[in-house]
């Protein structure tokens, strides 16, 4: 039977006496000299501290968010509509965003209800529900509403924004704030702001029409390609204003934009043409 006043150890302090069991005890020394041969063994004795249950859960909860976090912000979702063709597509809170030829956008689905942000590259119509900062990201610059209908074309050394309705903040180095029928145009490193600007001027292509005015000739060009799939060399440095459907062939539409200017065109392999002066 175990006297009363004998302490037992409890679980927490067992790895202690594991520890002291395994100490070497010199025994014919008297009480000063043992304590001398003992204390750096005593504090070289491990102690095990065990955290509380809740702590656990509680780390264990962070650890799980922080995943949860990484993952919904990482995830996406892109589209890519191929040259010669249009996409339309529904975002997660019932936005639509309609894609011209040879364009990429992406956004995060999941994330998409803490931060409606889509990134662009090319050219897109926007038809946006109302709610929290709706934004268009690019190379060339960044777009923010709230609930509008815009136009945004970012291409390589292109970019362009034009508000159909509502109001549109297009941001690069500089800030401008559009209204209905104001577009912002990326001349260098600012941004201009047109006013009055028609329809047509940025949304023909979804009429399946071309509307150039004061175009240079590179880019009608471009335009071109994109949407027939070819390619097309030699281009004078010429300025070039017309309006015609996407609907007639290649040869047609090359022979419009060449006869102004008494330019003609060979083609010189499949899908490729050669401007000639």
């Amino acid at each position: 039977m175990i006297p009363d006043d004998v302490n037992i150890p409890s679980d927490d302090t067992a790895d202690d006496f594991d520890g002291l069991r395994s100490m070497h005890i010199p025994f014919k020394k008297d009480e000063k000299q043992i304590w001398q041969a003992l204390e750096p063994q005593l504090k070289a004795v491990p102690k095990v501290v065990r955290l509380p249950r809740f702590v656990k859960a509680v780390a264990a909860s962070i650890l799980l968010a922080a995943s949860f976090t990484a993952f919904a912000y990482n995830y996406q979702t892109t589209l890519v509509c191929q040259k010669g063709a249009n996409q339309e597509w529904q975002l997660p809170d019932g936005s639509n965003v309609y894609l011209n030829n040879d364009t990429k956008l992406s956004y995060a689905p999941i994330w998409w209800f803490f931060d409606r942000c889509v990134e662009l590259d090319g050219e897109a119509f926007f038809e946006v529900q109302k709610g929290r900062t709706f934004a268009v990201k690019s190379f060339n610059g960044r777009t923010e509403v709230l609930g509008t209908s815009f136009n945004v074309q970012s291409r390589k050394g292109r970019y362009q924004v034009h508000c159909l309705s509502g109001k549109v903040k297009v941001m690069a180095q500089n800030e401008v704030l559009l209204q209905k029928n104001q577009k912002a145009v990326l001349r260098g490193a600012l941004l201009d702001k047109l006013d009055a600007v028609p329809y047509e001027a940025s949304m023909s292509w979804r009429k399946a029409q071309f509307y150039f005015k004061d175009a240079p000739l590179s880019y009608v060009f471009e335009e071109i390609e994109r949407h027939y799939n070819v390619e097309i060399t030699e281009v004078p440095a010429l300025v070039y204003s017309g309006v015609f459907s996407k609907d007639m062939p290649i040869e047609d539409a090359l022979n419009l934009i060449c006869l102004p200017f008494n330019l003609k065109f060979e083609p010189s392999s499949k899908n490729h043409f050669k401007i000639l002066e």
